[in-house]
Formats: C-alpha cells, sequence, structure tokens
C-alpha cells in the first residue's frame, strides 16, 4: 500500500514555499500541486507528481480553479494548505 499522499502547497514560488514543496515531491515521494502568483522558477519542475499552478489567492475564482484543476490532474487529493508568503 502506497503512503504517496497529495498536497497544495500556497506561495510555492521561492524560498520556504519552493522548499517545502519540492521536499515533498522529491524526498518523500508525493504528488504536489505549486501554486504561485508567478510561477517563475516553478514552472520548470511540472512533472506528473508535481503541479505548477499560477494562482492568486485574494480572488476566489482563481483559487477554486486551481484547487479543482490540482484534484483532476493529480487524481488523488488529501491536501495540506501552506501559505508561506502573502503579500496584497
Amino acid at each position: 500500500m502506497s503512503t504517496s499522499q497529495t498536497w497544495l502547497v500556497t506561495g510555492a514560488s521561492q524560498d520556504l514555499g519552493l522548499g517545502l514543496a519540492l521536499a515533498l515531491q522529491l524526498a518523500a515521494g508525493h504528488r504536489v500541486a505549486a501554486t504561485a502568483r508567478h510561477l517563475g522558477q516553478v514552472l520548470g519542475r511540472a512533472s506528473p507528481t508535481f503541479l505548477p499552478l499560477q494562482t492568486d489567492l485574494t480572488h476566489e475564482a482563481c483559487v477554486a480553479q486551481a484547487i479543482a484543476e490540482a484534484m483532476h490532474t493529480l487524481d488523488t487529493w488529501h491536501p495540506l494548505t501552506v501559505s508561506t508568503s502573502f503579500e496584497q
């Protein structure tokens, strides 16, 4: 039985959020939906287990769309939301 989970990490474009997203995917073998306002360096890491999503957390419709895309693309859903950087 697999212990792999699917995680939603917000603020994943840099620093702590990016580090957490990569650690979850690479070291722990989990599937990760990594959200960021600006995809930057996250976009180049796309894979079957790493889904970069451009999302503005200040817009409810954008958040709902990102969650729906993550659920569809990554299949299973056991989320943990970690907000690591949020600016208005």
